[in-house]
């Protein structure tokens, strides 16, 4: 921590009336869409010029995945777990002295 961040902290860590953790604003990208977009459609139109003519690869996957998540919504993901040995699951059940664990 730096000592401007430390003199916008109290000596309990939290900051100081009229202090913040973000001293130089929002991001600048911020300021880059508030500027070129003021509502949902242009916010696409943008996104999709970037896909249209990508710089690079990864602007093309990006603005890809931006559309299609918006279009038709981020794909479901299902997770199974299978036991692969052929024993049966054990387990121990430990219980603990009750004058130990009372309050």
């Amino acid at each position: 921590m730096t000592t401007e961040q430390a003199s916008n902290r109290n000596p309990d860590g939290t900051f100081k009336k009229g202090f913040s953790g973000n001293p130089g604003g929002r991001p600048k990208i911020a300021k880059y869409i508030n500027e070129k977009t003021s509502n949902l459609t242009q916010v696409i139109d943008e996104v999709y010029k970037i896909f249209l003519n990508p710089p690079d690869q990864k602007a093309f996957q990006w603005a890809v995945d931006y559309l299609t998540n918006r279009s038709v919504g981020t794909p479901t993901q299902h997770q199974q777990i299978e036991d692969i040995t052929p024993e049966p699951i054990e387990y121990i059940l430990v219980e603990e002295d009750e004058e130990k664990t009372s309050h």
